[in-house]
């Protein structure tokens, strides 16, 4: 992994508003460029916004987004900037919740997400289809692992993108509350899981989430971006809209990892025999 710059965009959606979605992502592109970022990471369904189903317009919304990758992909080529963007992938078997890499304009990796949540607030399981496969996107700047969300809750997906070569996990997120005084607990429970999973993947874990008040509550906010040690190289933002940018280094990474061979050890392939289909 080489050192670089990330920039985290935690963005305030607006629900099914693609277009205006859209222009604040070139725009953000171009600032992550000003401040030579190599990456922009964008939240879980960031394109749509989290509850895009709500909306009363749904009629086009494929081709729609469609375009706006396509915009999105030629601004990432006149920046200079990858860019790790969410939107709803609709397919035959049903929607995907999906987060796609983009590098000098194509899609080089597209996660769908494989934990639907279906508990507290979050009804997932009833709008979308799960994914079946972990991501990794190979970048020469670095690895990087994707989760969605959900799926960082359960440890294998990490650690599975570590054993394919992931040296920096990222992790867009819609996570919400239903109440304010409900936040700090929220994000203490989502560090906690975030710290263990950079340690025992020895990776970088980048956290961006959406913000801003929506249906019944709000989304959190407060995206971070923990060292390969599970410290914070970027503590938690506010509940508001915001873009930061942090130097990753990947000279920390490399010394961990030798001091500390966990990736390496890994004895994966005594484990499916415990495994059993649902």
């Amino acid at each position: 992994m080489e050192s670089f710059v990330v920039s985290i965009g935690q963005m305030r959606c607006d629900l099914n508003d693609i277009k205006a979605n859209e222009g604040k992502i070139i725009r953000w592109l171009e600032l992550s460029a000003e401040n030579k970022s190599s990456l922009l990471v964008l939240p879980e369904l960031s394109l749509t916004g989290y509850r895009y189903f709500d909306g009363e317009d749904q009629t086009g919304m494929s081709e729609r987004i469609q375009a706006s990758l396509a915009n999105i992909s030629n601004a990432s080529v006149n920046t200079g900037v990858n860019v790790l963007i969410g939107y709803p992938m609709f397919c035959a078997e049903g929607v995907y919740i999906v987060s796609s890499y983009i590098e000098k304009g194509e899609i080089i990796a597209s996660h769908k997400k494989i934990n639907l949540c279906n508990y507290a607030q979050y009804v997932e399981h009833l709008h979308f289809v799960s994914g079946d496969t972990v991501t990794c996107a190979h970048t020469k700047k670095a690895n990087f692992g994707v989760l969605l969300c959900e799926d960082a809750w359960h440890p294998i997906n990490a650690i599975v993108a570590a054993q394919n070569g992931a040296e920096v996990i990222l992790n867009p997120s819609a996570a919400s509350v239903t109440h304010g005084g409900d936040r700090e607990a929220c994000l203490e429970s989502w560090t906690k899981i975030a710290a263990g999973t950079a340690f025992f993947t020895t990776s970088f874990v980048i956290m961006c989430n959406q913000a801003g008040s929506k249906s019944g509550g709000f989304y959190m906010g407060g995206s971070y971006i923990l060292d390969p040690v599970g410290n914070f190289t970027m503590r938690p933002l506010s509940e508001d809209e915001e873009l930061a940018h942090v130097a990753l280094d990947g000279g920390l990474l490399a010394e961990i990892r030798s001091r500390r061979p966990l990736v390496a050890n890994e004895r994966m392939n005594i484990y499916a025999k415990y495994c059993k289909e649902k």
